[in-house]
């Protein structure tokens, strides 16, 4: 957060209200969003690989991580890039 503001002139960018509500999202105490989980989540899914004798390549651990990989799996590749554009990824 230090460097962002050290080094980006958000008083004078075409962003500047794209930083503003990052910085105000960034600065909340506590979860940035709905699905946010605790990082309790990501140790289960850790200590599950660990302890796998054959564990996965990937983990899944929020619920729009689950969505993704079902729409990457059901959909023609150029709904699924149309979708994630909608969505900004």
């Amino acid at each position: 957060m230090v460097a962002l503001k050290e080094n980006i002139d958000m008083e004078n960018s075409r962003h500047k209200k794209g930083y503003e509500e990052a910085i105000a999202r960034l600065s909340k105490e506590g979860a940035t969003s709905s699905q946010t989980l605790p990082a309790s989540a990501v140790v289960n899914k850790l200590i599950h690989a660990l302890e796998s004798p054959r564990p996965r390549a990937r983990y899944y651990v929020t619920l729009p991580t689950y969505g993704a990989v079902l729409m990457r799996r059901v959909l023609p590749t150029c709904l699924l890039d149309w979708v994630m554009r909608r969505q900004g990824a």
